[in-house]
């Protein structure tokens, strides 16, 4: 079983899919403008980026459960349409708007009509589902992620200044930007009017390519929007190695410099088994006497590189 951690305790990971679009600017109904390689259809997430304009130019749909989240500019052609079904969404963040259109329903989700074209743009934030609009259910301040090493992991970092109505939030990774997998389930707060922040790290990126994060939010209604894609390079190099890893409580760390190296060592439950500072190129390492299973080790040197790097005892 694999493991995150979490404000210094673990959860266990979950996998399923998801089918993400991202636009650059063109047209709805051609492929090319779209991450995914189609247009986009039933179930699909579509993701119109910052700065980016999508003119829709079809009487499109009705799509099933699709979610579409507008951080630039959906425009809408005379006469032409979006139709969703009831399962479906969209949510237009801060910076976002829709335009254009000559009146009548541009956006109908589940036979309700949700935005009118013909006046001034409708900014964000809002989402727009069957029952009509509504404020977004959280106000995401940032959504970053940080390289800790190669073998180490990203240190994956959100905050949301507010929550409504706010179940859970799903961190989603992919090694190509189209295929993601949701790699972590964090509880929200429900409702909220304070700043809260949120951290994960994921032990096992995609260390030989970019990886890519999306964060979901699902609300206690089972609607969702997702936060805008981060791309992480992970072609690193490392700065110490272990060896055996699988082992038996008894393994060598090897560091390839000559600097103090700190390293620190936890079992599951977030505590400290071990503490100790390298000052030599290799250090012998005895936990022997711990039980077996999983540990995370972090690793500090004076240039403050930092690392957590999995150890597992046989």
């Amino acid at each position: 079983m694999r493991y995150v951690l979490i404000l210094g305790f673990f959860l266990s990971f979950f996998t399923s899919s998801a089918a993400t679009c991202t636009a650059v600017t063109g047209v709805w109904n051609t492929s090319g403008t779209w991450s995914c390689g189609h247009i986009p259809t039933n179930s699909d997430v579509v993701v119109v980026p910052a700065n980016v304009t999508v003119t829709v130019d079809c009487n499109c749909g009705t799509y099933t459960s699709m979610t579409i989240n507008v951080y630039g500019t959906l425009d809408f052609q005379n006469g032409k349409k979006i139709n969703m079904d009831a399962n479906s969404v969209v949510n237009v963040y801060t910076g976002g708007q829709l335009t254009g259109g000559n009146g009548g329903s541009q956006i109908n989700i589940g036979g309700t009509g949700v935005y009118s074209g013909g006046g001034p743009p409708t900014s964000g934030p809002i989402t727009l589902y069957s029952g009509g609009s509504t404020g977004l259910p959280i106000e995401l301040l940032s959504f970053e992620a940080t390289v800790l090493d190669k073998g180490g992991g990203v240190l994956l970092k959100w905050i949301t200044a507010t929550q409504t109505n706010n179940d859970f939030f799903t961190v989603e990774r992919s090694c190509n930007g189209i295929d993601f997998t949701d790699i972590a389930k964090v509880k929200g707060a429900g409702n909220s009017s304070t700043q809260l922040s949120y951290s994960i790290i994921d032990p096992d990126p995609c260390f030989d390519s970019t990886t890519y994060y999306l964060l979901k939010q699902t609300d206690f209604n089972d609607k969702s929007t997702v936060s805008n894609m981060i791309a992480l390079n992970l072609m690193v190099q490392e700065f110490f190695s272990i060896y055996p890893n699988p082992n038996n409580g008894k393994f060598s760390i090897s560091i390839n410099n000559q600097k103090q190296t700190q390293i620190e060592i936890y079992n599951l439950i977030g505590q400290k088994v071990l503490s100790q500072m390298l000052n030599i190129l290799k250090t012998e390492i005895d936990l022997s006497a711990e039980q077996r299973g999983i540990y995370f080790m972090k690793v500090y040197n004076q240039d403050s590189q930092f690392t957590i790097r999995k150890i597992i005892l046989q």
